[in-house]
């Protein structure tokens, strides 16, 4: 899933509301909706956020 965090092209100093925008444009549209997948784009989308979450403290920690 990293590398899925990755391809979304994010800058570190974005807040969890844009990681969840750039995981949402990733998906395809009948996913975006459907609502028997709705767990499974939460679970998505947590697991975005905690991948930027780690980026930020990352680069807060090492000053990059």
């Amino acid at each position: 899933m990293f590398a899925t965090y990755l391809r979304l092209h994010l800058p570190v100093d974005a807040n969890w509301r844009a990681a969840v925008r750039a995981a949402a444009s990733r998906l395809a549209p009948h996913a975006r909706h459907d609502a028997s997948k709705r767990q499974a784009r939460r679970d998505f989308y947590r697991t975005m956020i905690e991948h930027h979450t780690k980026a930020q403290t990352f680069v807060r920690v090492y000053r990059l």
